[in-house]
C-alpha cells in the first residue's frame, strides 16, 4: 500500500511545472529577427506539439495544428515560462484571457521566444500610433529585412 501511495505522488509531481521568474529581454532583438526567432521555435517544438503551419507577421502569429490559433501582438497581455520534467513551456495570454501554449526543450529557446514575442508587441503598439503610409511603409521594412535574414541563415556560415 505504501509503495502504491509512494508511486501515485512521484507520477503526480513529475508531471507538475515549476514557474521560472523571467523578464523579457527586448533591447538587443530587431522586429525581423524576433519574426524569425518566433516562426523557427514555433516550428520546432517537439512531438504531438509539431504544428502543420505557422505563419509569423509584423502583426500576429497564426499557428496550424488541428485548429488554428492567432496571436495579435496588440493584444499580448502577459507570459510566462515553466519547467516541465524534459521541457519548457512558454506560455502567452491576450488581453481577452486566451491563453497560447509553446513547448520548447532548451530554457536559452525558452527565454528568447518570450524576448522576440514581446519586441513584436512593443513594435505593434508603435504601429499603431503611426499614421497609415508610414506605418505600411514600416511593415514593407520589417518583411524585407526579415527576407534578407531568412537568406543569410539559409546560406549557412561563411567560408
Amino acid at each position: 500500500m505504501r509503495t502504491a501511495i509512494l508511486l501515485v505522488l512521484t507520477v503526480a509531481l513529475g508531471g507538475c511545472t515549476h514557474p521560472i521568474v523571467y523578464a523579457p529581454q527586448t533591447d538587443d532583438l530587431s522586429p525581423a529577427e524576433a519574426m524569425y526567432i518566433v516562426q523557427k521555435s514555433i516550428e520546432q517544438q517537439s512531438g504531438d506539439h509539431v504544428p502543420h503551419r505557422v505563419e509569423v507577421t509584423a502583426e500576429k502569429i497564426v499557428v496550424t495544428k488541428v485548429q488554428t490559433q492567432i496571436l495579435y501582438f496588440r493584444d499580448l497581455w502577459k507570459s510566462d515560462l515553466h519547467s516541465r520534467r524534459n521541457y519548457f513551456v512558454v506560455r502567452f495570454w491576450d488581453s481577452k484571457g486566451h491563453s497560447y501554449r509553446y513547448y520548447l526543450r532548451d530554457r536559452g529557446d525558452a527565454e528568447r521566444l518570450i524576448d522576440a514575442i514581446h519586441v513584436l508587441a512593443e513594435e505593434n503598439r508603435m504601429l499603431a500610433e503611426l499614421p497609415e503610409p508610414e506605418r505600411a511603409r514600416r511593415v514593407r521594412h520589417i518583411e524585407q529585412q526579415r527576407k534578407v535574414l531568412e537568406l543569410d541563415v539559409s546560406e549557412g556560415p561563411p567560408r
